[in-house]
């Protein structure tokens, strides 16, 4: 076998594990934002069911947002 054929898919196969772990930490670094924003959506919704008068644009965005929770 040709040692350029051999070096192009090492480098191709390094090159493909650099890009899979670069993508497992994207995603983890999505998760804990999400996390931060659904922490953040249930503190404006316990504030908002505790006042007087709640707001409906509030509660609405709230009832929508965890409608799309996967």
């Amino acid at each position: 076998m040709d040692h350029y054929a051999v070096l192009a898919r090492l480098v191709s196969a390094v090159l493909s594990w650099l890009d899979s772990a670069n993508l497992r930490n994207q995603m983890y670094a999505q998760r804990e934002r999400i996390e931060i924003l659904e922490t953040a959506l249930d503190d404006i919704d316990r504030v908002n069911s505790r006042a007087k008068v709640p707001d409906a644009i509030i509660s609405n965005i709230v009832q929508a947002t965890k409608r799309h929770d996967h």
